[in-house]
């Protein structure tokens, strides 16, 4: 019986079933990409690995509009009556329930801003998309096929956007782990068919419709669970148009957010775009190839405290700041120590591993994947208690990373341009931008309201994993 209760825990726990998401998508890293590596050629892992990129980068294409109704969402599961008292030193009336009228509006919003965001949106990714491939392209064999795959990518990509509401209701309402454990098993399924399509094809357009259909079964099945959870109210939902009031009330923290995820993961992604247009096709692929294993690494880490936020928001507007804390450090203590001990290993194996399957790429040298590392750590520590803060619904988002973000992009200029650095220029400028500002903005932010013990906050969420770093750092230098 205490065996089964364990496996209930596991299978209704956010953050286990998150972990189970991530770590299937993982399998990526694990079994696909290597794959991927062998098969394709140099230039096609590149254009590969820039198809990825772009993909990647619909998280920005929202306006912030996405993270900001999951946060409204779960005031509204929390009994909050109106949003547009939340401010980081008050919170407004609540009802004795969850306000249902609340989230039907912030379900009809969602359907609406995404659809006319996903129009701009499309139309940016498809001309920035063409003058960052251009190069790329004309350099493999078959430029037709990755042309068409690229097409296929817009179409999907405008699909799959709109698709993404059914994510936030699912989040906004808490029912994380449901989402993540489905997500896990679609994952799966995608990774196993892509590994054979990798096997039998040898193509990237066939990868691409793979990547694509994959994604699209994902966005139906979480409409299905939409429709399925709480009753089927969300089947009973009438979309009135947009509220605007409400829209008001939230385009504050949403254009915060979104300049903030801008100058953030807009960058450094864009980091990846910038090193195809002026590298050569090893340091180039080498390069993104890194930059896409510490994305999953980053992702996975993730998991421990990304995976609790609509509790945290639920238990922000209860009033609850024991539960909330409590929680709060479990979760930053072992995201950052997720993070060092995947970042670790994939410094000490990653490379022997990809010689042994004789991979048609490599890892960036050791030194410069510790400065990757450390950046990411640095970045994710920032991020962390930025989330924390947000959960005041005072964001921002535009501040932290929007000065970090411009430091980046003038460290990264001088370092290639004056310096000339080369690639290793973006993960410095990374570093000094999250020294020089970011991680101290970030946790001076969080400290100031949630009125911290330094010393003792610290040694309890970041001190072994920055001290993991650390050793591992001295042992690559100097061992």
């Amino acid at each position: 019986m205490r065996k089964i209760n364990i496996i209930h825990k596991i299978w209704e726990s956010p953050t286990f079933t998150t972990w189970g998401s991530f770590l299937s998508k993982s399998l990526y890293a694990v079994l696909l990409l290597p794959v991927i590596t062998t098969v394709l050629s140099p230039e096609d892992i590149t254009i590969w690995l820039l198809f990825n990129i772009l993909i990647g980068l619909q998280n920005l294409g929202d306006l912030g509009f996405g993270v900001t109704f999951i946060r409204v969402m779960s005031y509204a599961m929390g009994g909050a009556v109106d949003i547009s008292g939340f401010t980081k030193s008050s919170r407004p009336a609540r009802t004795n329930g969850p306000n249902y009228e609340l989230l039907e509006k912030s379900d009809s919003a969602t359907r609406y801003l995404l659809f006319y965001t996903s129009l701009a949106f499309i139309i940016i990714i498809a001309l920035s998309g063409y003058f960052t491939l251009k190069k790329p392209i004309s350099l493999t064999i078959q430029q037709g096929n990755a042309w068409i795959a690229f097409g296929l990518i817009l179409i999907t990509t405008f699909v799959r956007f709109n698709g993404n509401r059914y994510s936030i209701f699912l989040q906004g309402v808490n029912h994380v782990a449901m989402l993540r454990r489905w997500e896990a098993i679609i994952s799966v399924l995608s990774i196993f068919s892509g590994f054979c399509v990798a096997i039998l094809t040898r193509s990237l357009l066939w990868l691409i419709v793979n990547q694509q259909v994959w994604a699209i079964i994902q966005m139906l099945f979480n409409r299905y669970l939409c429709r399925n959870i709480m009753e089927g109210r969300f089947r009973r939902f009438i979309h009135k148009g947009l509220d605007k009031d409400l829209v008001r009330a939230i385009w504050p923290a949403a254009w915060k957010s979104w300049t903030g995820s801008l100058m953030s993961y807009g960058v450094v992604q864009a980091s990846g775009l910038v090193v195809a247009q002026i590298g050569t096709t090893p340091t180039v692929s080498a390069y993104l190839f890194s930059l896409k294993i510490l994305d999953i690494i980053k992702n996975f880490s993730n998991a421990p405290f990304y995976s609790k936020i609509p509790l945290y928001n639920r238990l922000f507007a209860e009033g609850n700041m024991n539960g909330l804390l409590a929680r709060v450090e479990n979760g930053i203590r072992y995201s950052l120590l997720t993070f060092s001990v995947a970042a670790i290993f994939v410094g000490i194996a990653g490379q022997p591993l990809l010689n042994l399957i004789g991979s048609n790429v490599s890892l960036v040298p050791v030194w410069m994947w510790i400065a990757m590392s450390m950046a990411y750590f640095l970045e994710r520590y920032g991020a962390l208690h930025l989330q924390l803060y947000s959960i005041t619904n005072d964001i921002v988002w535009h501040i932290a990373n929007g000065v970090s973000g411009l430091i980046f992009i003038t460290m990264s200029f001088i370092l290639t341009t004056f310096a000339g650095y080369g690639v290793i220029s973006f993960p410095l400028a990374l570093i000094i931008s999250n020294l020089s500002f970011f991680v101290w903005y970030t946790a001076r932010k969080s400290y100031k309201y949630f009125k911290f013990d330094f010393p003792g906050f610290e040694y309890r969420t970041s001190f072994f994993p920055l001290l993991l770093m650390t050793a591992y750092i001295l042992f690559r230098l100097f061992v």
